[in-house]
């Protein structure tokens, strides 16, 4: 019987898993560009690496892709260890967790959004 690197090839399986982490950011860059800021995630933990951070190549992809798809949007990071943390009202405890600023020029209208591994939300 042939095994799957015979058949599909040497780098099958980390291609097959980069696809998915690549799908995975296009489904949250694609809603957050249009303004879904509140949206359940299925199965994210990949993303995560098992870690309480998003790798930063993960986050530059994400917050390339949001600004590709608007350039009305203008999202900023905001590291937990930092000052910027105390614009939020409430932190989330014990679950992996990235805190983004977004400022929308054509509403004119600023949003902090939080995203897990199973949730993207808005304050």
């Amino acid at each position: 019987m042939a095994e799957i690197s015979d058949v599909y090839g040497q780098s099958y399986q980390s291609d097959a898993n980069q696809a998915r982490l690549d799908h995975l950011i296009n489904i949250m860059a694609n809603n957050i560009a249009h303004r879904q800021l509140s949206f359940k995630l299925s199965d994210t933990f990949s993303l995560w690496g098992g870690s309480q951070d998003l790798s930063p190549v993960t986050l530059e992809t994400l917050i390339n892709k949001i600004q590709a798809m608007n350039s009305k949007l203008k999202i900023f990071h905001l590291k937990k260890g930092s000052s910027q943390i105390n614009m939020l009202p409430e932190l989330i405890v014990d679950t992996p967790v990235e805190y983004f600023m977004i400022i929308d020029a054509e509403m004119n209208r600023a949003y902090f959004i939080y995203i897990t591994p199973m949730e993207v939300n808005a304050y």
